[in-house]
């Protein structure tokens, strides 16, 4: 069984006591982190302790993907898989008390019984395929994602608002905009933080 628990799903900038950019991946032997945006950390204590939580994936060093790691630095030592792009940025992460290693488009690891390969889609930004078991979703929460060989197999793509028209067997917009038009598609599901989304 996987299991999706939106942690923060504001795009961009939360609105206050909200998170953006945070999804808990939790399988059948343990949880990875799927970003962890600005507001996210408080939000995702509510759900799990960190030390639960195999590894946190940075897919880009945006603030609203990983502006939270460095006050996880200051009551955990996760390991954190980050871009090394913009340079400034991880430099911050390998300064901190995190154990950093390097996403790059040959990576692939197992971290918690689930596969994890990653793709750059433009600039410093990584889409993560996870399989466990044969089945496979895509986390790409980027409105320019395109359609490419990476997504086969995939049964879920989880993306942000803009992509919510993405062909996809199932489409999950885990990061939206309320006051976007958008955000009011009705041709994918969206994700409610806190409530979980059952894959497989």
């Amino acid at each position: 069984l996987m299991t999706i628990l939106p942690v923060g799903t504001y795009a961009k900038y939360p609105k206050a006591g909200e998170a953006t950019g945070c999804c808990i991946a939790c399988g059948g032997a343990g949880k990875v982190a799927l970003g962890l945006g600005s507001g996210a950390l408080s939000a995702l204590l509510t759900y799990s302790h960190p030390r639960d939580i195999a590894a946190f994936i940075l897919p880009d060093l945006g603030y609203d993907h990983s502006l939270d790691i460095l006050a996880l630095s200051l009551i955990a030592a996760p390991v954190v898989y980050a871009p090394s792009a913009p340079s400034e940025r991880f430099s911050l992460l390998k300064a901190a008390n995190l154990e950093v290693r390097v996403i790059n488009s040959s990576l692939r690891c197992l971290l918690a019984g689930m596969e994890l390969e990653f793709m750059r889609v433009g600039g410093d930004r990584y889409a993560v395929k996870v399989t466990e078991g044969g089945n496979s979703f895509v986390y790409a929460p980027y409105g320019d994602i395109a359609p490419c060989p990476f997504m086969s197999g995939a049964s879920a793509l989880l993306v942000s608002y803009e992509a919510a028209n993405f062909p996809s067997p199932r489409t999950i917009v885990v990061e939206s905009d309320p006051d976007a038009p958008a955000a009011r598609e009705l041709n994918a599901e969206y994700a409610k933080r806190g409530v979980p989304i059952e894959l497989w």
